[in-house]
């Protein structure tokens, strides 16, 4: 008997977003990670709403970081503890786990870019109007591709 090999193919989904002032920022949701959301429904317990707000690509990092008021809200317990180097020195930081998930542009509904369980730093310093600094280097994947800075739009391929 002879069997032939089936090559299955997966779709691609792509988001273009607009670059502002330089920086590439685009909606994000944070959520509590898989394994302590289904921890708590496990024990019964309510889920918090996950927070919607704007993320910021940050090349220059190996490690997301979160605003504090984020993870208030969610309730998020520290995971573990890291030391980070920054541009002021070393710093023991508590680190979580939660979801992210990047939305699709614009006013529709469709799937999203997420990790489940992402471990995130708590942002050290508030910056106005921004929720997350999202290492590109750790958030994604080798299948995933970046294009577009000369063209102001960055396009993001799962």
């Amino acid at each position: 008997m002879h069997r032939h090999a089936t090559q299955v193919r997966r779709s691609r989904s792509q988001s273009t977003y607009p670059l502002q002032a330089g920086e590439l920022t685009l909606p994000v949701v944070i959520g509590l990670g898989a394994g302590e959301a289904q921890a708590r429904m496990a024990a019964g317990q309510a889920l918090p709403s996950p927070a919607w707000g704007t993320g910021v690509i940050d090349t220059g990092t190996t490690v997301t970081c979160v605003a504090g008021s984020i993870l208030r809200q969610l309730g998020t317990l520290p995971a573990h503890q890291a030391t980070s180097h920054t541009a002021t020195g070393q710093l023991v930081a508590d680190l979580s786990k939660v979801s992210l998930s990047i939305p699709a542009p614009g006013p529709s509904v469709g799937p999203m870019l997420t990790r489940r369980d992402l471990l995130v730093m708590e942002m050290i310093q508030v910056i106005p109007g921004v929720e997350a600094l999202i290492a590109w280097t750790c958030y994604w994947r080798s299948d995933c591709s970046w294009t577009g800075w000369r063209s102001r739009s960055c396009s993001i391929s799962d």
